[in-house]
């Protein structure tokens, strides 16, 4: 295989996994998005929006934890792409751009 050949397959498959990454972090953001307007009740009704947060309220220690986890997933994620990657140790969109593939 030669050399440019290799060049695009490593790039592919970076390009693959920086997709891959990007799609979760974005379930995730939709997950937390979800939670937020489940309790309010300009979207989805005042009598629904009460019963949510109440059942919230029931299983608190579950849903606040899993809401909180999702925020923060999203964040860490999203921060994870714009990173200056000085020790190229983690896939950035820096990294993808500024690669100097091997000839």
């Amino acid at each position: 295989m030669y050399s440019h050949q290799q060049n695009f397959a490593k790039a592919l498959k970076q390009t693959k996994n920086l997709r891959s990454r990007y799609l979760h972090t974005l379930a995730v953001f939709r997950i937390y998005e979800k939670f937020r307007k489940l309790a309010a009740p300009n979207i989805v009704g005042k009598k629904k929006a009460e019963a949510n947060v109440k059942l919230f309220g029931n299983h608190l220690y579950f849903f606040s934890s899993l809401q909180e986890a999702a925020r923060c997933y999203f964040f860490v994620e999203l921060a994870k792409f714009f990173d200056e990657n000085k020790h190229e140790q983690s896939l950035t969109i820096e990294l993808l751009l500024n690669s100097h593939f091997t000839s």
